[in-house]
């Protein structure tokens, strides 16, 4: 019984598929949407290196290069500036998916 897919198609195939994933995990982050603030938890606010606390109500911006949301997501939001010489924060940890916007509770 012959084969479908010869062998060079089954390479090619995977070097394909490889190249599109390094394109995707090398995408800059780019608005892609907005995210509504709710109030801290109590005595959850990080204040620290001048950090603002996220205000309820007020709609904040989210990036392609974002972990995807559900209802049950469970991520406190940190709010991180892109910008030249932003506090850019730290690179957090979020589901063992690293992120400049989400990171899971402790």
């Amino acid at each position: 019984m012959k084969s479908f897919f010869s062998n060079g198609s089954i390479v090619l195939l995977v070097i394909l598929l490889s190249t599109i994933c390094l394109v995707a995990e090398a995408q800059q982050c780019r608005p892609s949407g907005k995210i509504r603030g709710r109030k801290a938890p109590a005595r959850q606010c990080n204040k620290e290196n001048d950090s603002d606390c996220c205000v309820a109500g007020k709609m904040y911006p989210t990036y392609t290069c974002s972990p995807p949301l559900s209802g049950s997501t469970k991520a406190y939001l940190t709010l991180n500036s892109f910008e030249k010489n932003g506090d850019g924060g730290g690179v957090k940890q979020y589901g063992g998916i690293f992120s400049d916007i989400f990171h899971s509770p402790k």
